[in-house]
């Protein structure tokens, strides 16, 4: 129970189908620093644990890629690699976080490579926006059949749309500064970056404050009760699958 929640906060889904080769938070940051000590086991260590995370992301896309979802995963592989080989940002003991990051951005490259951003999906994207807001004032969040009836579009031009709004986002932030020349996403991790980690993780796993009370207990060694250590569990587990 306790080594699934922490492998499921560190964001391996694919743990829950093969647990094989996978490291736990304390020997993946072991491995790391034998590696960067010139240990080539180590590396492997690495690269075998982030490969399940690599292949099971582009094989989640399979439905839309058919058999590019292979290529994606070799992209994603190398992609794993490269992360490896630059040196954590200062202050840094987060590896998982950086390669989940990285891994996103480069399935979301991957999609949208073809065509950034078309006149038509510029307006959609555009529209995009005034709809979800407009249908969060019902005093929810909007399903995705919602806001894909509102735009006139299906879901698969939805999820495109939503993939390249995100890149949007994510590319934006790798630009350079105009005066400076530093990138903008290195400009905000500076000062506060283990807090903004773990702030971002916590968002990215959408638990609710009751929940974010029992991970933070559990993640610091203190004693949790059993039901509400079982509830996280489960809501871990509903969100990756989702």
């Amino acid at each position: 129970m306790y080594d699934s929640i922490r492998l499921m906060v560190g964001g391996l889904a694919v743990a829950k189908a093969s647990p094989l080769g996978l490291l736990s938070q304390e020997m993946v940051m072991r491995n790391y620093v034998a590696y960067r000590q010139g240990d080539c086991q180590a590396f492997e260590a690495l690269v075998a644990h982030y490969g399940y995370l690599a292949f099971e992301k582009a094989f989640r896309l399979f439905h839309r890629l058919g058999d590019e979802a292979r290529d994606l995963a070799q992209e994603l592989l190398c992609e794993v690699v490269e992360v490896l080989k630059k040196p954590l940002p200062s202050g840094s003991k987060n590896l998982t976080f950086w390669v989940n990051v990285a891994l996103d951005r480069k399935v979301r490259e991957y999609l949208t490579q073809d065509s950034v951003g078309t006149y038509r999906e510029n307006r959609l994207l555009k529209k995009l926006v005034a709809v979800r807001l407009e249908l969060e004032s019902l005093g929810r969040a909007p399903t995705h059949p919602e806001l894909a009836q509102a735009l006139g579009v299906d879901e698969v031009t939805l999820e495109r749309l939503l993939y390249l709004e995100e890149a949007n986002r994510i590319l934006s932030l790798s630009a350079p500064h105009p005066e400076t020349g530093t990138r903008l996403e290195e400009m905000v991790a500076v000062e506060f970056e283990d807090e903004l980690e773990e702030a971002l993780e916590k968002a990215r796993l959408g638990l609710k404050p009751e929940e974010l009370s029992t991970l933070d207990r559990f993640l610091a060694g203190e004693e949790v009760d059993q039901g509400a250590l079982d509830a996280l569990a489960a809501t871990l587990k509903a969100r990756m699958v989702a």
